[in-house]
């Protein structure tokens, strides 16, 4: 380090940093210089470029009053000449103007062309910052994943010995205590078990009752010309009264429902339908129980009355049109005139026989089937629709995270939330577009 004493004041000064000072002050000014002539030069270019545009927008407009006044020229000539020529003049005169106005336009097509590159560009920046954002998301979710099962073992492990040391200590100093507690509790496990098989008799009776609510609103609802009768309470006779009419007939005939729902199935139950549809004039008899027989767990005809069905609340849905349809065929049979006798007794053998029941059973299974598969894809979809929604708000979430991160280091350089706001919007709208196609 050099030092001189100022002639003026008498102080020492460092030459060196007088030196690094004056090379700094002139190296900023030609910079300066540099900047604002950089600056200029851009100006102008920009003012000439304008310039060209509007120059270019001025020979455009004035080639195109050219053309139109070429155009009208032509057709007044077109109009001057005969009607033979007219045609061939005008197809000459469409060509060129046509030619003209296609290469007018060729030029616009290379801007629009341009700028649709440049959106294209746009498009791949956005893609490459969505893809940022998910390896991120992912990496978050990894370590959250992580210190969550950590977390959950290092409780879990304190639980299980927090529960041994406890139990240990209750056990050594309340055992007598604990026995006494045993027998109470047995006591008052009596009592419960008494009070909920009082409980289960009066809701057996209500589960009974809301599923003949059920069968006589689902036959009223798609049969509305059939008159269906509910049984009174104590009196003699099947749950459900299904009188069936046609538009062309009244009085088709009858099906009885009988409506259980109990843990197990009775035989008795057939025996009593039966003498029910004696006493009512049934042709049909229906069972529609929650416990089906050991020995037939779907839908099938009684061993001892073919005329009786034994099927589930699923299967009654698909059933009790089919048998109605053949209750209606059966009573067209006896009111047609020709051969009346033979048509009704080969009906009822063909009602009664295993080849119709083969068909019902066919029928209905395909109607619970059907049932089944839309049942699943209702809930497949409501559980896609739900994993999305949590999908879109993770990566929400993860976004505004990193992108609050990258600001408070980078400052104000960094893009306002908003446009990330913005992309996420379109994504999410993309998305649900996905879905609904």
């Amino acid at each position: 380090m050099a030092n001189v004493k100022c002639p003026h004041c008498g102080s020492q000064i460092d030459i060196d940093e007088a030196l690094q000072r004056d090379i700094k002050a002139k190296f900023e000014d030609e910079i300066l210089q540099q900047k604002r002539k950089w600056q200029q030069q851009q100006n102008e270019a920009t003012l000439k470029f304008e310039a060209e545009i509007a120059a270019k927008r001025e020979e455009y407009a004035k080639h195109l009053a050219q053309l139109q006044a070429k155009e009208n020229a032509f057709e007044q000539r077109v109009k001057a000449a005969t009607d033979s020529a007219l045609n061939s003049e005008r197809e000459k005169i469409l060509a060129l103007a046509k030619s003209q106005i296609e290469s007018e336009n060729a030029a616009k097509f290379e801007i629009l062309q341009k700028e649709l590159q440049e959106k294209s560009q746009r498009i791949s920046e956005l893609n490459l910052i969505k893809a940022e954002m998910e390896a991120q998301k992912r990496k978050f979710s990894e370590l959250e994943a992580e210190n969550k099962a950590k977390s959950e073992i290092e409780l879990t492990n304190r639980v299980n010995q927090e529960r041994e040391r406890l139990s240990k200590q209750i056990s050594q100093e309340n055992e007598l205590k604990f026995r006494q507690k045993d027998e109470q509790i047995q006591s008052l496990i009596g009592q419960i078990n008494e009070l909920k098989r009082r409980s289960e008799v009066g809701s057996q009776q209500l589960q009974g009752e809301v599923q003949e609510l059920a069968l006589q609103e689902y036959l009223r609802l798609n049969f509305p010309l059939d008159e269906i009768d509910e049984v009174k309470k104590g009196a003699r006779g099947a749950d459900c009264v299904q009188m069936v009419h046609t538009r062309e007939f009244a009085g088709c005939g009858k099906i009885l429902y009988e409506s259980k729902r109990t843990k197990s199935f009775e035989p008795k139950w057939i025996d009593k339908l039966k003498d029910d549809m004696i006493g009512e004039g049934a042709q049909i008899g229906v069972i529609v129980t929650e416990q089906m027989p050991p020995h037939s767990p779907r839908l099938h005809q009684a061993p001892s009355d073919a005329s009786i069905w034994i099927c589930s609340f699923e299967e009654f849905k698909g059933l009790c049109a089919v048998l109605r349809e053949h209750v209606v065929a059966l009573a067209f049979a006896k009111r047609s005139g020709q051969n009346q006798d033979s048509k009704t007794a080969m009906l009822y053998d063909y009602l009664t026989s295993p080849e119709f029941a083969n068909q019902i059973k066919t029928i209905v299974s395909a109607f619970v089937g059907m049932q089944e598969s839309l049942n699943k894809e209702r809930n497949a979809m409501e559980r896609i629709w739900k994993q999305r929604e949590k999908q879109i708000a993770r990566a929400r979430d993860g976004a505004i995270a990193m992108h609050a991160s990258i600001r408070s280091i980078a400052g104000s350089g960094v893009a306002q939330l908003e446009d990330v706001d913005e992309i996420l919007s379109l994504e999410a709208i993309a998305a649900e577009g996905e879905a609904e196609d």
